[in-house]
């Protein structure tokens, strides 16, 4: 059986990790291709690149099961059959943005939603996903709605390398004395960087660092300086696989007080790396990480430096995150979750 799974074209990281993942996890017998081309930049990018040429190509390379990696590309429904045709959505963030975001977006984003109805299904990344999909895009049958859990790579786990960590720590002018917070994020509102910024600010560990993983945007640069905290704010614009999960070994806790997410790699990731992690209270974290992490109202800054205090000075507190963590992370499995959409298509 040949599956072909058409990837977005704008180098999303997560949705790029969603169709490696997929691709390299189907059972024998699956042939999996990924679709995709490099597309111009500007407005042929957007629109002849996008809308066009990807609906010729898409025609041309239909498998036996196709899965449409993003809400955002539904319109490839007009293309190749919707009834060996999934689409998975990850989440409805561009339609819970702060007024004065771009309209433009938000409109091909609903013009989108309206087409999944066309396919044989929706595959949803978490229940809270859909919800919030069901509440926003009436048109769809909750029945052919079906949430299916995204997979763990393998690649996070724990480490006893004692020399590799504080290789690690020195590289970044850290000593073993300094106690480390983390924070793994783009400089998307829902991410909430303004919260984790002011909590660190409130912490009261004189030799606390705040590690912060992601691009940052002039507004969180202008504040880590009214904050008086540049010092001891380590910005590391971008990070691959393998120095993020050194990252993870070192960080005495991640902080996540998103206010949404769709899914939420990070705390499973530092968790499936014996990493303590704090995290919001609102979707769809506490469906993805159960009772493994500590959780804090995303908009009370000193409840959240409250909770980092206690994790770094709690020795029992951190091991019982650590092992519950590790159980948790080892819940979610990609060759699960690619042969349940299969299932799914063919169903």
């Amino acid at each position: 059986m040949k599956v072909s799974i058409f990837c977005n074209l704008e180098g999303n990281r997560s949705i790029d990790r969603y169709a490696d993942e997929l691709a390299a996890n189907f059972s024998c017998g699956i042939e999996a291709q990924k679709i995709w081309f490099p597309s111009h930049g500007g407005l042929r990018g957007k629109l002849f690149d996008r809308h066009l040429r990807y609906l010729w190509r898409a025609r041309a390379r239909q498998g036996d099961v196709n899965i449409i990696v993003s809400e955002g590309y539904a319109f490839l429904l007009l293309a190749i059959d919707p009834r060996r045709t999934v689409v998975v959505c990850h989440d409805l963030h561009p339609l819970m943005a702060p007024p004065g975001r771009d309209k433009i977006y938000r409109l091909r984003f609903r013009l989108n939603l309206r087409l999944l109805r066309r396919a044989r299904a929706v595959i949803t990344v978490s229940d809270a996903t859909r919800s919030d999909l069901l509440k926003h895009c009436s048109l769809l049958k909750p029945e052919r709605v079906i949430t299916v859990h995204s997979g763990l790579g393998t690649q996070w786990q724990p480490s006893s390398d004692a020399a590799q960590r504080k290789a690690t720590r020195e590289s970044y002018g850290l000593s073993e004395d300094d106690k480390i917070m983390l924070h793994v994020a783009n400089a998307n509102w829902y991410k909430n960087f303004s919260a984790v910024a002011e909590a660190f600010s409130l912490v009261k560990e004189p030799n606390a660092h705040l590690l912060k993983v992601g691009r940052l945007s002039q507004r969180d640069q202008q504040l880590i300086g009214d904050l008086g905290i540049e010092k001891r704010v380590i910005h590391i614009s971008q990070a691959d696989d393998e120095e993020l999960l050194r990252l993870y070994h070192i960080a005495g806790v991640l902080v996540f007080p998103s206010l949404h997410e769709g899914f939420g790699w990070p705390p499973l990731e530092a968790m499936a790396c014996g990493c303590p992690v704090v995290a919001s209270n609102r979707p769809a974290i506490p469906e993805i990480c159960g009772e493994a992490c500590l959780y804090v109202d995303p908009l009370d800054a000193r409840g959240i430096a409250g909770a980092i205090e206690r994790v770094l000075r709690e020795p029992e507190l951190r091991s019982r995150l650590a092992a519950a963590g590790l159980a948790q992370a080892r819940k979610y499995s990609w060759k699960q979750a690619a042969a349940r959409i299969v299932e799914i298509a063919q169903s």
